[in-house]
């Protein structure tokens, strides 16, 4: 069998801010790998691997109706504006529940009634609104934009303006609301903005099982194993041979988004005890034929390392810093 970890946010933007890794399950994948360079931005990493075709069309489809509806997703985001750059968490990471979306969208499409709008919970960080007709622009799907960036990332496109209004409107309109209200008793991350985007395609391949702990994973995914243990057992209660398998896991990507490095290095060093080193001892033994690791940015890639790959005993030792491409 064939088995792919998929780790978004693998590769860290500056290595040398990172605190020391124990790896060592994953130094000798490192060691005895093939890195095939792959740069690929978070959205397109995700739809390669969590679902196939047009997501706006699945959301409408969950929601009970018709496929040509105009319609664009609505990303409830925490901001915060920064001396040189703007920290952005997910509507997932800020931990936005059902009955809170359930009420802000609810809201807005009262709030936008004279307009046609009409706004609906599809999760509770992802809401799809329907419209009369579309606008004529195109922005990058949010798993773009999230993390510290430089806050300059816009719509393009004829109806540029009005997609800048509605989010600067939105954000208003959420400022005071009674659900922001209550988070900031709570003392958790209010819900300040909201990212406005059209779709994204995905390209997951057919005859794969793919296990995720992420919230983008579809129906088809499976629930990710806590640890190898846990997969083995997944695996011999599937109904048929499995050839190709993935397991996606996204826990890196708040670690990311803040720049928490210590974070990072708990992470990893948990999947080095409880999927790597075993999955290499798997790989050695001949039980897996081929194992790739695979991940995102602009030094994304995928690193191959097949069966028998650790017999070439003469290939320097390497540690893991950060980056599959070194």
């Amino acid at each position: 069998m064939k088995l792919t970890f998929a780790l978004p946010a693998l590769n860290w933007h500056d290595p040398q801010q990172l605190p020391p890794l124990h790896t060592p399950a994953f130094n000798q994948c490192c060691r005895f790998g093939r890195f095939v360079p792959q740069a690929s931005n978070p959205s397109a990493f995700f739809a390669r691997y969590l679902w196939q075709g047009s997501l706006r069309e699945q959301a409408l489809a969950a929601l009970g109706l018709p496929a040509h509806t105009p319609a664009l997703f609505a990303s409830p985001l925490w901001q915060q504006m920064g001396m040189h750059q703007m920290a952005t968490l997910s509507g997932n990471e800020i931990g936005i529940s059902e009955a809170e979306a359930a009420e802000l969208c609810q809201g807005l499409t009262t709030f936008y009634a004279a307009e046609g709008w009409r706004v609906y919970p599809y999760r509770a960080d992802l809401w799809l609104i329907t419209l009369p007709a579309l606008p004529h622009w195109s922005a990058s799907p949010v798993l773009d934009i999230l993390g510290q960036v430089d806050g300059t990332m816009r719509a393009e496109g004829q109806d540029e303006r009005l997609w800048l209004s509605w989010q600067t409107e939105m954000q208003m309109w959420l400022h005071n609301h009674a659900v922001n209200q209550a988070r900031q008793h709570r003392q958790v991350p209010p819900i300040n903005g909201v990212w406005l985007w059209q779709d994204c395609v995905g390209e997951q391949e057919a005859n794969v099982l793919t296990a995720s702990n992420s919230v983008w994973a579809n129906a088809h995914c499976i629930d990710a194993p806590y640890d190898w243990a846990a997969w083995q057992t997944l695996l011999a209660e599937h109904s048929h041979a499995v050839h190709h398998a993935v397991i996606f896991l996204d826990d890196l990507l708040t670690a990311r988004h803040t720049a928490d490095v210590w974070a990072y290095q708990t992470l990893l060093q948990q999947w080095e005890e409880r999927f790597f080193a075993p999955a290499w001892h798997s790989l050695t033994t001949g039980q897996l034929s081929q194992l790739n690791l695979a991940s995102d940015g602009a030094q994304g890639g995928v690193l191959h390392i097949h069966a028998k790959a650790h017999w070439a005993f003469w290939k320097k030792k390497r540690s893991f810093r950060g980056s599959l491409n070194v």
